[in-house]
């Protein structure tokens, strides 16, 4: 037997013993895209949009009817045009109805239509203005004493850290806390828009790759009269413990970890 044809049933014989292992290994079937399509042929059940918009990404929750995160890159350039602000509350149309908050749920709720992104941030254009008071970036808060007060002075420092220190990424969400092994919570209106326990807001300050640091506030929905910002500081790690959340995919994970389990000590 000359040497090619040895070398090829040596080939061979490798590739036969082998199969076994790659089936074992969980190496996909030829029939997993077919399957796979034909189980979801008549479409698959949506429980979450997300939109990409110019001033702001979220997600939003068909059964909650409010964002369950909303994320922005704010950047010095985007606060020097002055858009002034509508009050042109909206229902999403890129949602069903059925699937989002309808501003009838709001009304006598005395709730807030509370902003994730705020209008203030959202100055660059007419459109971005516009998009930033569509009621999937809203989500019920106590107006006297949070939104109005502490919420507010928050997304007013925010504002003055992107022109002290430059661009900002900046998450935002709800937090619904566990209390005896149990999550329970407030609707408000027909469509049953769900009243978070708490906020989150995530600053993070990538100015300086090798130097990334971020702030991270949790706070209760209700009125905090009297309270300083400082006191609400935790770790990232506790509030994606609280949401089941992923902050900062994109870095590596040790960087992540480094980053995710420090309290800051201080506000900036």
């Amino acid at each position: 037997m000359n040497a090619k044809k040895l070398i090829a049933r040596f080939s061979l014989a490798l590739f036969l013993l082998a199969i076994p292992f790659l089936q074992w290994s969980g190496a996909p079937q030829p029939d997993t895209a077919e399957s796979s399509s034909r189980h979801i042929k008549l479409g698959k059940p949506q429980a979450v949009y997300e939109r990409f918009r110019e001033g702001y990404a979220l997600a939003q929750d068909a059964r909650l009817k409010i964002p369950v995160w909303v994320q922005y890159e704010l950047r010095q350039e985007d606060l020097a045009e002055i858009v002034e602000r509508t009050d042109d509350f909206t229902a999403d149309p890129t949602i069903p109805a059925g699937s989002r908050a309808e501003l009838a749920d709001y009304q006598g709720s005395g709730f807030d239509r509370g902003h994730m992104v705020p209008s203030a941030d959202m100055r660059k254009n007419q459109q971005v203005m516009d998009d930033c008071f569509l009621l999937s970036n809203m989500a019920p808060q106590v107006g006297v004493g949070f939104n109005r007060q502490i919420w507010m002075n928050l997304e007013a420092l925010v504002r003055g850290w992107v022109e002290a220190r430059g661009t900002m990424t900046i998450i935002i969400g709800p937090v619904f806390a566990v209390k005896k092994h149990k999550v329970s919570y407030k609707v408000i209106g027909d469509n049953s828009v769900a009243v978070p326990s708490h906020f989150f807001k995530i600053v993070v300050d990538a100015n300086d790759e090798d130097n990334i640091t971020t702030l991270a506030f949790l706070m209760p929905n209700k009125d905090l009269s009297g309270h300083e910002l400082a006191e609400y500081l935790v770790s990232i790690d506790e509030i994606e413990r609280l949401t089941g959340l992923d902050f900062l995919s994109a870095l590596a994970e040790d960087q992540q970890a480094g980053i995710e389990s420090v309290r800051a000590a201080s506000i900036w």
